[in-house]
């Protein structure tokens, strides 16, 4: 397994009223995943010992048409008045 260590990141608010945070991706990080604007990083984190380890995969870029709702259904738009033909 390689490891690589040695980065520090600055860590700032992602959006005011919620407790996100946001950070900046090392050029090294960015380099090895082929990283590009609009991608996705998948998280998880696993305890060994009293050691936490946060991996990181490239998921699957974002969709530019937007995923059905599968807990209300599907979002439509509503279909434009027809104009009046009198």
């Amino acid at each position: 397994m390689a490891r690589i260590e040695g980065t520090a990141t600055a860590i700032s608010a992602a959006r005011s009223g919620t407790e996100s945070l946001r950070t900046t991706i090392p050029v090294w990080v960015v380099e090895h995943l082929e990283l590009t604007k609009d991608d996705r990083l998948n998280w998880k984190l696993d305890k060994n010992g009293d050691v936490w380890m946060t991996r990181v995969r490239k998921g699957r870029r974002k969709s530019l048409i937007r995923e059905p709702d599968r807990t209300f259904g599907t979002r439509r738009a509503r279909p434009k008045p027809r104009p009046s033909t009198q």
